[in-house]
């Protein structure tokens, strides 16, 4: 506080005598009649002078006047850009801006000022104390916004400078070169990124076969928007995620779509899927840099293996309708007086097995070298397998024949075949093959009303890996057909001896064949792992922008693997907030296609079902990720003229990463005085009438009690 005074408004010389003659009042007034020694005098002639003091104050006006200076140490305002664009810039990371704005802080410290760091997006947010605080996850950039802060902060701080780490790329407010630009202190911005702008390349198509075989040459098409600045894009060919095949084209600086093409030959039956995609170190959508598909996969020929412990009519049966699929090639084995007989030129030993049937085997008659030398085969080859369970089998033989024993329980019925009727497992009703067998034809009424099979058994235990399918209607129920898919084998095991007399034991309109129709999806799926689902869909990404379209491609297939052109399919959307959008789904003359718009952020989910008539085909699920397409992201380059502008209007210079050191140079670090005058006019100040309230209560309380009038 500096230079106190005070002066009065309402003084005058007659008033002198006047407050001398009140004061000696004051003093004589209590003391007549009284002890010297009583406390009340004191504090009367006290509380008196304090009313007589507020009655002056009232009177004469004191004015009181003073005047404070503080010393100010400079002060610099540090704006960092956070918008998405920032980190999107070639050869720019969230650190890299970090460790600019860390280091700007350090050295104007140095200079002993303060430094005051304000993030600023869409608008200027509150100020952050370290660096590492920065997020540079805003959707947009508002430079207005830091000129205005600018504009309105010139009071009372010693504001020396403002520095402002950005881009210059403003998405949003108006455009900073058309403010009126006034600060009393200069501005100075340091550009980050390439002035060039960073091109966007995309896969923009993809087109192929969704159905193949092994040994085919595949043609996959791609059209590629190569945007660039003379670095050639690199183009990948991927299977499965790995890499097979990779080209190079030219880039172009306008929107010239390539089409680039790989030839592959599928060596494996499955389902492959395939992508191609561009090598990009940055652009600003690396969303759109891959784009896929999937191909079906199948097999040329499968070798079916049947071996039978004895001839019958049963294995024969089985072996006609195996022969009726075109993509199979049927080996018949017959074991007679412990050699094999085969119909094959060639030793079926020394042949490839891709499914092996067991009817009636191993017998009693079978050898131990027979035995063996199929074991061995089996475990070489790890075939499918299908066990026909018929009374004629050894189980303990049979369970030699694998490695993991199939059957763990069992009771033969000594005097005759036992008739028990059928039923379909509820629990498994679902399973690709019954789903397979669906598809093919419509066996409502059959599996209403299932015809009793000869069951040559009063228990039978499987191991744990299999399932059961169908099974006896009695309480406690035997497995007729089972199967299971342990270590990547599939398996089916049949314990019903006549299963195959349904196609005569059924009469009813469309149910002929049914026993035909079951085992081919039975075989369809042991060779086939594409049989798992008759719905074979993939989307062209994972993750998606939102606005983009998702696309969806695949095809249906039916028990035998041949293409259903025209199921019925239902197809949805469930977005993050659980609403449902239904789109459209149609077959295009090559496969099912279908996309539908991401109008919303968050985890996602496609769910395409299909039946054909009544029946179900089974269902595709797949869940997708749908981020923010932030306008931030349509045009990363640095707006060099933006900053250079704001620069040079308010005093400032522009500045670079290589050269932003230099800022400690140019900034005045004075420091500055700033004086603020006070007054106070002690009559108007409300603290007078109540001190004056307060002291004549008191005065008339003390002189009450003390006894004068």
């Amino acid at each position: 506080m500096h230079s106190l005074s005070i002066q009065f408004q309402n003084l005058t010389l007659w008033i002198l005598p006047v407050i001398i003659a009140v004061l000696i009042v004051l003093y004589l007034s209590y003391r007549r009649g009284r002890s010297q020694s009583d406390w009340s005098f004191p504090v009367l002639i006290l509380l008196r002078n304090v009313v007589f003091f507020c009655i002056l104050v009232l009177i004469l006006k004191p004015l009181i006047s003073w005047e404070i200076r503080k010393n100010h140490k400079p002060l610099v305002v540090l704006f960092a850009d956070q918008s998405l664009s920032m980190i999107a810039h070639n050869g720019i990371s969230a650190d890299s801006v970090r460790s600019i704005v860390t280091n700007l802080k350090d050295l104007i410290e140095r200079h002993d000022a303060h430094v005051e760091i304000l993030p600023f997006g869409l608008q200027v947010d509150g100020e952050v104390k370290y660096p590492t605080e920065l997020s540079f996850d805003s959707d947009g950039t508002n430079i207005s916004s830091v000129i205005d802060y600018c504009e309105n902060n010139q009071g009372d701080w010693n504001i020396r400078a403002a520095v402002i780490v950005s881009d210059g790329v403003s998405t949003s407010g108006e455009d900073p070169l058309l403010l009126k630009m006034h600060p009393r202190f200069p501005v100075y911005p340091i550009g980050i990124g390439d002035s060039i702008l960073i091109m966007d390349p995309a896969i923009i198509d993809l087109s192929m076969p969704s159905k193949a075989s092994i040994g085919d040459s595949i043609l996959i098409e791609a059209r590629v928007l190569s945007l660039g600045y003379g670095n050639p894009t690199t183009v990948w060919l991927k299977r499965d995620g790995q890499i097979i095949q990779k080209k190079t084209i030219p880039t172009y600086q306008k929107s010239l779509a390539s089409t680039v093409q790989f030839t592959t030959i599928p060596d494996q039956a499955g389902i492959a899927y395939y992508s191609v995609l561009i090598d990009t170190t940055h652009d600003r959508n690396p969303l759109n840099n891959e784009q896929k598909s999937l191909l079906r996969v199948n097999n040329n020929k499968q070798r079916l293996v049947i071996i039978q412990g004895q001839n019958s009519f049963n294995g024969r049966f089985f072996s006609l309708m195996a022969k009726t699929f075109p993509e199979m090639e049927i080996i018949d084995l017959l074991s007679f007086q412990g050699k094999w007989h085969t119909g094959s030129e060639s030793d079926p030993f020394q042949m490839k097995w891709d499914a092996v049937v067991l009817f009636g085997f191993p017998s009693n008659d079978i050898t131990e070298n027979q035995l063996n030398q199929v074991s061995s085969k089996i475990s070489q080859d790890r075939p499918a397998e299908y066990i026909q369970y018929l009374p004629t089998i050894v189980p303990d033989k049979l369970n030699r024949v694998f490695s993991e024993p199939v059957i763990r329980k069992h009771r033969l019925i000594e005097s005759k075949i036992l008739s028990v009727l059928c039923r379909i497992n509820e629990e498994n009703q679902n399973h690709p093959v019954l789903m397979n067998l669906r598809s093919e034809k419509q066996y409502k009424s059959d599996w209403a009303d299932l015809p009793p099979v000869g069951m040559p058994f009063k228990e039978i235990q499987l191991s744990d890996d299999y399932i059961s399918i169908i099974e006896s209607g009695d309480q406690k129920p035997m497995p007729i057909l089972s199967l299971s898919e342990a270590d990547g084998i599939r398996k089916a095991f049949v314990s019903g001896v006549d299963l195959w007399r349904w196609d005569m034991m059924t009469t009813g309109a469309n149910n002929h064949y049914i026993y035909t129709e079951l085992m081919t999806s039975v075989l369809k799926w042991l060779t086939d792992k594409l049989s798992t689902s008759n719905l074979q869909f993939s989307l062209n990404k994972d993750i998606y922008l939102k606005g983009e379209l998702a696309e969806v491609t695949g095809i249906i297939t039916d028990i035998k693997g041949g293409i259903v052109p025209n199921a019925m399919l239902t197809a949805e959307l469930i977005d993050a907030g659980n609403n449902s959008t239904n789109f459209l789904i149609q077959w295009n003359g090559v496969k099912y296609r279908g996309e539908i718009p991401l109008k919303s952020e968050g985890d996602h989910q496609i769910i395409i079902s299909a039946a054909s008539a009544e029946f179900n085909l089974g269902e595709y699920r797949k869940n997708i990720q749908v981020l923010r397409n932030s306008v931030e992201h349509q045009n990363i380059q640095q707006d060099v003229e933006t900053l250079k502008g704001i620069a040079n209007r308010t005093g400032g210079s522009y500045f670079t990463p290589d050269n932003y050191r230099n800022i400690a140079g140019v900034i005045s670090f004075d420091s500055e005085t700033h004086t603020s005058f006070h007054k106070l006019k002690l009559w108007r100040w409300p603290g007078i009438f109540i001190l004056l309230l307060f002291v004549l209560i008191a005065e008339w309380v003390i002189r009450r009690i003390s006894g004068y009038q």
